[in-house]
């Protein structure tokens, strides 16, 4: 057994028996095992998160760019479109957009797709169409 999994497998032990005691004896709910395991596998995560912001926020206090703003200037715009409703209006267009493309899209390809699966020939007439879309970008088709 790894020096990492026997550190895991005590971390879950350790955690596991703190767990039970802390637990009221006239609860029945008993917290997973994993919750701990996840929650310290979190830190580096958690760490590597921090770091990028510290060096976010040192870069932009440096350099001076127009597109590298603080992070505490970019809290304050938020909480400011927050607050004016402007980034809700933004997101109530964003999820319209994004339902009506999707629902266009299924209500085009998936016909299309079952015919081409079904019949051979509407496959022959509809497959260079699809593979010369797959080689074009997203981005160009904006």
């Amino acid at each position: 057994m790894g020096r990492r999994r026997r550190a895991e497998s005590a971390l879950v032990e350790t955690t596991t028996a703190v767990a039970a005691a802390a637990i009221d004896p006239a609860s029945r709910y008993t917290p997973p095992a994993h919750n701990a395991l996840v929650a310290w596998r979190a830190g580096p995560a958690l760490l590597s998160l921090t770091i990028g912001a510290a060096l976010w926020e040192v870069a932009s206090r440096t350099v001076h760019l127009p597109f590298l703003p603080s992070i505490g200037a970019i809290a304050a715009a938020f909480l400011r479109m927050a607050a004016d409703g402007e980034i809700f209006a933004g997101l109530r267009d964003s999820i319209v957009a994004l339902a009506l493309g999707f629902l266009l899209a299924a209500a085009t390809g998936v016909p299309i797709g079952l015919a081409a699966g079904r019949y051979r020939r509407i496959g022959e007439v509809v497959d260079p169409y699809l593979d010369a879309l797959l080689s074009v970008p997203l981005s160009s088709l904006r």
